[in-house]
């Protein structure tokens, strides 16, 4: 088991710790160090980070914080 952390990894959706990518048996899974929330396990470093730092509800928020409401 091999630990790393990973500044491209966004906090925790669930309790805003940070996260980090855990190598085992040749799959990566990000974890939070925090709450332990995990994704999958992935054979690609790279699909692994973007399946943690996918928040697309999130990110609309924080698209739309400062648009003006249309009257």
């Amino acid at each position: 088991m091999i630990e790393e952390v990973n500044d491209e990894l966004r906090k925790c959706p669930f309790c805003g710790g940070n996260a980090y990518i855990d190598l085992y048996d040749r799959s990566y899974t990000a974890v939070c160090g925090n709450c332990f929330a995990t994704t999958y396990e992935f054979k690609d470093k790279e699909d692994c980070i973007r399946a943690w730092n996918n928040r697309p509800l999130e990110d609309e928020k924080d698209k739309d914080k400062g648009k003006r409401p249309h009257h």
